[in-house]
């Protein structure tokens, strides 16, 4: 089956988001991990792929910022009644993605908890350029 060079940057895009994890990249696509593979390898792709992958990922990344700031509100209307993993799961897969996108180092090998959970959110939230880490910080339940 032919397909388009749309669809290869697509999918590269979406490896980029997965941190060039093939198999799971494959499976949420259901593409062969044979044929991702080699065009990650840039078989069967030619120029315009990068150049199409390139504008993908930066949508792509444009649109997980923005889900990050709705997240993030979402997060502080109801910080009080929910436990800080429950609220920062997301923000954190979706955080890291957005920077595999833009080619932007993650935390992924460094990542060290922070001695509060408050702390750590107010990383991710100062991380993202938000402006409401002591909203959010002092509204946080640990429990």
């Amino acid at each position: 089956m032919a397909h388009s060079d749309n669809r290869k940057a697509e999918a590269l895009a979406a490896l980029d988001a997965n941190a060039g994890n093939v198999a799971k990249t494959a499976r949420q696509l259901g593409i062969p991990r044979k044929t991702l593979g080699e065009w990650a390898q840039n078989r069967h792709c030619n120029a315009d792929v990068a150049e199409i992958r390139q504008h993908v990922k930066e949508a792509l990344a444009d649109r997980m910022e923005s889900l990050l700031g709705t997240i993030v509100d979402a997060m502080i209307a109801k910080a009080d009644d929910a436990k800080f993993s429950e609220l920062s799961f997301g923000v954190e897969k979706i955080t890291t993605s957005m920077q595999l996108l833009r080619g932007e180092a993650t935390q992924i090998h460094e990542a060290k908890p922070a001695s509060k959970p408050n702390e750590r959110l107010s990383t991710i939230i100062e991380q993202l350029g938000g402006d409401k880490r002591e909203d959010v910080a002092a509204g946080v339940r640990t429990e």
